[in-house]
């Protein structure tokens, strides 16, 4: 069961990563629809993966705490 978790957790993280390079706004629902689960399921193996390094960092072009 553990080694099915770990498979999972890899495979939403380079679902995710894909996802975030490739701009999406959202990359947590890429990996619910790729993997047919639910947003909470999919943020579970986000969390997990981020957890484990491995989910690469994407910096936005946002302002957010950018001084006004």
């Amino acid at each position: 069961r553990h080694q099915r978790q770990r498979e999972m957790t890899v495979r939403a993280a380079r679902i995710y990563n894909a996802a975030a390079a490739a701009g999406s706004r959202s990359p947590t629902m890429a990996v619910a629809n790729a993997l047919g689960y639910s947003r909470s399921q999919a943020s579970r193996l986000v969390r997990s993966a981020r957890g484990e390094g491995l989910i690469a960092e994407f910096r936005t072009e946002s302002t957010e705490g950018e001084p006004r």
